[in-house]
């Protein structure tokens, strides 16, 4: 597995113990290669989100979820801040 892999990996943890949150991560590689890391049951957490994001698209919002629009807008910034660190 690579470094950055890994490093990923590193981070999810660490936001997992930071936040008490559950993280999980699927990474699929441009040959095609999958890595996944989760801090429980991937398949359970999987579910559950598709659950509360199906709910939520549907207006019924779980209490647990503030939305998920805000989660994307967040998960951007991050992308974003961690390509200009790496130019």
């Amino acid at each position: 597995m690579s470094k950055r892999k890994l490093g990923l990996f590193k981070k999810a943890y660490d936001l997992s113990v930071m936040c008490d949150c559950q993280v999980g991560i699927v990474v699929r590689t441009g040959k095609g290669k999958w890595y996944e890391y989760a801090t429980s049951d991937l398949d359970e957490l999987l579910l559950r989100f598709t659950q509360e994001y199906t709910d939520c698209q549907k207006g019924k919002v779980a209490p647990d979820m503030t939305s998920i629009s805000d989660a994307a807008a967040v998960a951007e910034e991050i992308c974003e801040e961690a390509t200009k660190n790496q130019h």
